[in-house]
């Protein structure tokens, strides 16, 4: 009864789909790519007309001088200016992934697929309470991370809130790295018993965890399991470190907050539906910023709640793939 996949068709013996067990699901950061986006509105152009007539500032929003530059062509030189932008950029690259998430969400829903549940994986939550609209105002927020030294100094660049966490010398760069091995979660708290200046910060599936703290710390930590390490770009989340910027997060993510009805959120922190509210909304985005995050778990619980269609909707498709992981020979659909 496992669904069988080709390019463009999927065909199940089993009734997969019924109404209510359809869930949208929004990837996190590091998932975005140069061109992200650019062949899809370029089809469907109206759905950033739409977005841009509920936003005043939805260029800077999508960063298009990063990740869809119109009129620059390769020889020009874009490829290696943007890619080293990127590096540099975290804001950008976070405003990019969750307008690119919210936008496709708009594109999947003007098809007539509408989810009963939306769940989030890290900066995926985000995604999803701005593109169900359940947050609005993508201007303010914008205007709130532009003043703010959380994604600049604090919790990415310098990463200034692990290196007082650490104690560092205020001379000392926390050198932040983070990473997926192939190695179990019981492996990878066995392994970190002892250890300093390294975390587990995310379960991804079975035999997948993402690791990161400082660069000796994480190099130690993954020569002595000798296992696979696949460098990612993030920031110092899902790690206690976050603790010390916790009330500037949290005043970040207070919005006007009005959740539509028929949909049900889930929290990747608390690995369970929760009632969306200003306050709880806010308190579940800091949650998993100072929490390690345990996708299966999350997974498990939306499987039992009767899930079984998982859409993912943001670039690449490592949710999906995942979600496959996770749910392996049980009745399921995970399509990016």
């Amino acid at each position: 009864e496992k669904a069988v996949f080709c390019d463009r068709i999927l065909y199940s013996p089993a009734w997969l789909y019924r109404l209510g067990n359809l869930a949208f699901v929004f990837p996190g950061s590091g998932n975005h790519y140069i061109g992200m986006g650019r062949g899809l509105w370029t089809r469907w152009p109206e759905i950033l007309r739409r977005l841009d007539a509920e936003n005043g500032y939805l260029r800077d929003q999508m960063a298009p001088g990063l990740f869809m530059p119109w009129r620059l062509t390769w020889e020009d030189g874009w490829q290696k200016e943007t890619e080293l932008a990127i590096v540099d950029d975290y804001k950008s690259m976070v405003f990019a992934s969750v307008s690119h998430g919210t936008a496709v969400s708009d594109l999947v829903r003007s098809l007539g697929i509408s989810p009963s549940s939306v769940i989030g994986y890290s900066l995926g939550e985000v995604a999803a309470l701005f593109a169900t609209r359940a947050w609005t105002d993508r201007d303010e927020m914008l205007r709130r991370v532009n003043e703010s030294s959380l994604f600049v100094s604090d919790l990415a660049g310098p990463c200034d809130a692990a290196r007082r966490f650490w104690n560092l010398p205020k001379d000392e760069k926390a050198d932040w790295v983070l990473g997926v091995i192939d190695r179990p979660a019981e492996t990878v708290h066995l392994a970190l018993k002892g250890a300093e200046r390294a975390a587990l910060l995310i379960v991804n599936a079975p035999l997948e965890c993402v690791v990161g703290g400082y660069r000796k710390a994480v190099d130690n930590l993954v020569q002595g399991m000798g296992c696979v390490f696949l460098p990612l770009q993030g920031a110092a989340v899902h790690f206690e470190a976050a603790k010390l910027v916790e009330k500037q997060y949290r005043e970040l993510h207070l919005l006007p907050t009005n959740p539509p009805p028929g949909i049900k959120f889930y929290s990747g922190a608390w690995r369970r539906p929760y009632e969306v509210t200003r306050e709880s909304a806010a308190d579940s985005v800091v949650a998993q910023a100072i929490h390690s995050l345990d996708f299966p778990a999350l997974i498990g619980r939306a499987y039992e709640d009767g899930l079984r269609v998982f859409v993912e909707l943001g670039p690449q498709a490592s949710c999906a793939r995942m979600i496959d992981k996770i749910l392996a020979d049980r009745p399921h659909a995970a399509r990016p």
